[in-house]
């Protein structure tokens, strides 16, 4: 018999927010029409132990940001301090620590401050006179989506917010070719795992909003893919077609050897990553209003595709494109500020 916990959240649940409780024992699956609620959440951490709790988050998804009033929310509620603190990143990470994303499903890894050559030397082949080599000094750390944003977590978003929907988007904030690979809310079957392509800049910042998270900066983006190395590429000085998707089409996140020594995969290659940036001359100076997310102007894309070749895939090269562009060579990845 189904223990009264899970007896009365079931019913609950099924009368009140529809989501399925299947069975009380944990080796059965969750099934999830839409990521969870507020409420949802609230009313599974006041039923539910941690362990099944947790599975929830990680199967559904949130459908809002978590914040201060919702964290004391749930300890006021009862919730553990464990589930509670899961919600949030480490207060102290130690560098290649990762922390799971509960609203977006998606691992992040934590890049420690540091400094950096940003650009490239006179001498590298292939290099465009806008990446005139200058120090970067990254006083803060910053989390890091390890893997680009996939299909199957871009759709917890339009699902959670139905504004950014293929059918709901503003006019605005595309230019006709949003979602442009998927069937109304649904990418093309079998590539849950490639990344999400055709959304806009603005697309991409909403997504992040959503999940708790930012853009990266320019300057963020470039010190993140070289993870501590100089060269044209993270592995070395000479093109590797093994260690950066260059080929026909987009692959699914996460390939090993695409991995550099900070655990990001697909820094290089397999989509061109939206960053924060406005496009602006070196030296790079988060101050002299590039980053003014108000702005208007063309929005910097780094790391090349899937349909570039060597020269375009290097950790320097840069890229812009209007913010409103949706593009099968253009996705993105996220970071959040240490807290």
């Amino acid at each position: 018999m189904m223990p009264t916990p899970w007896r009365i959240l079931g019913r609950v649940v099924a009368l009140t927010v529809g989501l399925s409780v299947r069975t009380a024992e944990a080796q059965r699956p969750i099934e999830c029409p839409r990521p969870l609620s507020a409420d949802e959440v609230a009313l599974l951490a006041s039923a539910v132990p941690d362990g099944r709790l947790a599975q929830w988050v990680r199967t559904c998804g949130l459908g809002f940001t978590v914040d201060a009033a919702f964290l004391s929310s749930l300890r006021r509620g009862g919730a553990s301090p464990a589930f509670v603190a899961s919600l949030t990143p480490p207060a102290r990470p130690t560098p290649g620590r990762t922390w799971l994303s509960p609203a977006d499903g998606t691992t992040m890894v934590w890049v420690p401050q540091g400094r950096f050559v940003m650009g490239s030397p006179a001498t590298e082949p292939g290099r465009d006179d806008d990446e005139t080599g200058h120090e970067v000094v990254m006083a803060a750390g910053l989390w890091l989506d390890t893997v680009e944003v996939t299909n199957a977590a871009y759709r917890r978003f339009i699902v959670a917010n139905p504004a950014w929907g293929k059918a709901g988007i503003d006019r605005r904030f595309h230019d006709g070719n949003y979602l442009a690979d998927w069937t109304g809310n649904e990418f093309p079957a079998g590539e849950a795992t490639h990344p999400v392509m055709n959304v806009s800049w603005y697309a991409a910042v909403a997504f992040a909003r959503w999940a708790g998270k930012r853009l990266p900066t320019e300057a963020e983006w470039e010190y993140a893919a070289r993870a501590g190395t100089e060269g044209p590429y993270w592995w070395g000085e000479t093109f590797d077609s093994s260690r950066a998707n260059g080929g026909a089409r987009a692959e699914p996140v996460g390939g090993q050897s695409r991995r550099n020594a900070w655990v990001l995969f697909d820094m290089i290659g397999n989509v061109g990553e939206w960053t924060s940036s406005l496009e602006s001359p070196y030296p790079y100076r988060a101050d002299d209003g590039r980053e003014d997310q108000a702005a208007p102007g063309r929005r910097v894309t780094r790391g090349g595709s899937y349909s570039f070749g060597a020269r375009f895939l290097r950790a320097a090269n840069r890229s812009s494109e209007v913010p409103g562009r949706c593009s099968d060579v253009i996705g993105f990845r996220c970071a959040r500020s240490a807290r």
